[in-house]
């Protein structure tokens, strides 16, 4: 499906946001999930998976990282000129009842901000190895956000996971949702058990079909008869904490 590029701007050193015409994906999608999309160069056949940052109905947004080739093309293109793109893909964030924190890292802010504009309230813990980016695409005031950096440039001088579980001294959630380093989702699902909390996160992997049928995505989840494998295209991206098992992932 060809989508017109609204715009395509630089929020940060290699944080680029583009915002795409699609009212059929940006009706039809829901929190945690992502369109693929396929870059318009000779020689790149295989689409890229991005998360769906947000959408008034008529546009999506995806904030994204230049790594590469790809992102790098993507990051010179020009409003009005189109994008193809499938979606929306993948298995979104659950609707839980209760309070609400959500924790993301770096780049895995992009499909929180849906979340966080969607829900009543709850608590955003953000970190980020440098200056911020991203907070002002959250227009939920029922949010409050609380940013950790690396570097002391804002908000609490070290990491996320610092931030998070000193306010758990204090505060107590009954969900929890993240995305970001695996690392830092391990931690989340660490005082998921320790506080009682149920946890959602949505996990980032290489893809190739993104429609399940080429496995290049699974991760290993929890089942009676031993570890299973999921397909983060199509079973996820987003899974519930307490099946995942970090030490194969």
């Amino acid at each position: 499906m060809l989508s017109m590029i609204e715009y395509n701007e630089r929020v940060s050193d290699d944080i680029y946001l583009m915002e795409l015409r699609s009212e059929r994906v940006a009706q039809m999608a829901r929190p945690g999930q992502f369109v693929h999309v396929l870059v318009d160069s000779e020689g790149y056949i295989l689409r890229r998976p991005f998360s769906i940052c947000d959408t008034d109905g008529k546009t999506i947004k995806i904030l994204y990282r230049v790594k590469g080739v790809g992102t790098r093309i993507m990051s010179r293109m020009i409003p009005a000129s189109s994008m193809d793109i499938i979606g929306p893909l993948g298995r979104g964030f659950d609707e839980m009842d209760g309070s609400v924190a959500i924790v993301g890292g770096g780049i895995g802010l992009a499909p929180l901000v849906y979340l966080a504009n969607t829900i009543k309230r709850g608590s955003m813990f953000l970190g980020f190895n440098g200056k911020p980016f991203g907070i002002d695409l959250i227009r939920n005031p029922g949010i409050d956000i609380r940013v950790a950096t690396m570097d002391g440039s804002s908000g609490y001088r070290g990491n996320v996971i610092e931030l998070f579980e000193a306010a758990l001294n204090d505060e107590r959630y009954s969900c929890v949702y993240a995305c970001g380093p695996k690392a830092m989702i391990k931690e989340v699902k660490r005082l998921c058990n320790e506080y009682g909390m149920v946890g959602e996160a949505s996990f980032e992997e290489r893809m190739g079909c993104a429609l399940g049928s080429c496995m290049v995505c699974s991760i290993p989840l929890k089942d009676k008869s031993g570890p299973k494998y999921a397909r983060v295209c199509k079973d996820g991206p987003v899974f519930n904490l307490s099946e995942v098992i970090f030490g194969r992932v």
